[in-house]
């Protein structure tokens, strides 16, 4: 070896030394799977029923954790499903930005007077992105018919003609608006179709395994949304039968809120209450349900229903915000 490469191994060796230990790269975050929640079982240990207006009947439970269940069944031979845009009567109708600050039982009055009667039973519609106090829609809307807002078309969509409801992949903006539908909303997961559960994204192991949104969907997953999906939170889902002659809704409510669960899971620390999209599709395989899906979750998780005798029945969102769009059911009128 030569005096002028010894000399220079010297030098670096030296600088190792003078600099320390290398610096270790920083541990990974282990991510806690929830176990499946007592709730998503079926049927409930513990729950009550009760009928509140003809074809509409409730069961509710409540577990140890405060996650509390409630299962709407309608009988769409007697009742009617329609869906209400904050954005379809406001200054600027249909512009694509609206004020949602409006909860479902202080828009109840408007929804009764959009449908012509009384509304026994409201909660909040479809995934849609907000920056306070605008909402805007984030998938196109079809309403009598006409398709409204020309934005992108994330994951499923979900349609109803009649007592007809389906759920479409990505469907083209010129089929849905040719289906002459009574509603089409874009932005939907998809849990069940068919009879058959569409694939969940698996649990990550660790923090930095979480997806960025938006994540690709083909027409065998259910819509990937990073932590959202993942994370114990209010849900609330349809399913309805074969023969579309039943619709569920369930209102599943957490007794803390959003924010705390999304920093829970990245931290790696156990789940609190509520529940996984996971969750839901456990539960509506357990109750058999044809198709399946999971409107939106989170604060904004908010219903009201009417009591047999008149008066209301409210869960408020947590952040008290309302909702760009509603879900609403009213008797047929006889003809």
């Amino acid at each position: 070896m030569s005096l002028r490469l010894t000399l220079l191994i010297g030098i670096v060796l030296a600088g190792i030394a003078c600099s320390g230990p290398l610096p270790m790269a920083a541990p990974r975050t282990k991510l806690i799977q929830p176990p499946p929640h007592e709730l998503a079982a079926w049927p409930w240990s513990s729950s009550k029923v009760e009928a509140l207006a003809k074809g509409i009947t409730l069961t509710s439970a409540t577990a140890p954790d405060g996650t509390r269940a409630e299962l709407f069944q309608i009988d769409l031979t007697l009742n009617r499903l329609n869906l209400y845009d904050q954005d379809q009567d406001d200054t600027s109708p249909h512009d694509n930005a609206a004020d949602y600050s409006r909860t479902v039982d202080q828009l109840l009055p408007h929804l009764e007077e959009v449908a012509g009667c009384q509304a026994l039973l409201a909660w909040n519609g479809p995934f849609f992105a907000y920056d306070p106090p605008v909402a805007r829609h984030i998938g196109p809307v079809v309403q009598n018919g006409k398709l409204h807002y020309n934005v992108g078309n994330h994951r499923w969509t979900f349609t109803a003609k009649g007592t007809h409801f389906d759920i479409l992949h990505m469907p083209d903006k010129r089929f849905l608006e040719a289906k002459h539908l009574d509603f089409g909303v874009a932005g939907v997961q998809a849990l069940i179709k068919d009879g058959k559960p569409l694939n969940l994204e698996p649990f990550p192991d660790y923090e930095d395994q979480i997806k960025r949104p938006p994540v690709p969907s083909t027409p065998a997953d259910a819509g990937h949304i990073p932590l959202v999906d993942h994370m114990r939170t209010s849900r609330t889902s349809l399913a309805w039968s074969k023969d579309g002659k039943l619709l569920k809704v369930l209102i599943v409510t957490e007794s803390d809120h959003e924010l705390g669960s999304k920093l829970g899971l990245k931290r790696g620390e156990p789940q609190g209450a509520g529940w996984t999209l996971a969750d839901l599709q456990r539960f509506w395989l357990a109750r058999k349900a044809w198709c399946a899906i999971n409107s939106d979750g989170g604060d904004v998780t908010q219903r009201v229903y009417r009591r047999p005798k008149g008066s209301l029945d409210v869960v408020l969102p947590r952040k008290r915000e309302g909702t760009l769009m509603s879900f609403f059911v009213t008797a047929k009128q006889s003809s």
